[in-house]
């Protein structure tokens, strides 16, 4: 398939949120097509080699917190999905934030820290 056959087939995937997967050959060019129609289109790219991940590595090392007097695991969030947050969100603050709903205004002033 060409590349500019793919670039169609991902925008109509992102529009309707969705995901494509591309098989291939290793080293033919798969990510690069990703990435540049992701820098085309001014979204972050980050990519995740599975193959070269450890099950920490995709879903954070566990730590043990206490609540309600008894100990929880809890996993602590990847760096990957740090990063893409940060790309998503770069220094929001929530007094920043402007809402037309008041309602959603105060459940989110009063649950996200």
């Amino acid at each position: 398939m060409k590349i500019s056959k793919i670039k169609p087939i991902l925008a109509a995937a992102h529009e309707a949120d969705d995901s494509v997967l591309m098989e291939g050959l290793h080293g033919i060019g798969k990510s690069e097509i990703v990435k540049q129609y992701c820098d085309e289109n001014d979204y972050h790219y980050t990519a995740l080699f599975l193959s070269h991940q450890e099950v920490g590595d995709l879903i954070g090392i566990p730590v043990t917190e206490i609540i309600n007097n008894e100990s929880v695991t809890l996993w602590s969030k990847p760096i990957w999905l740090q990063r893409m947050e940060r790309a998503a969100w770069p220094d929001v603050e929530i007094e920043d934030l402007e809402f037309k709903d008041p309602e959603f205004e105060k459940f989110v002033r009063e649950n996200i820290k």
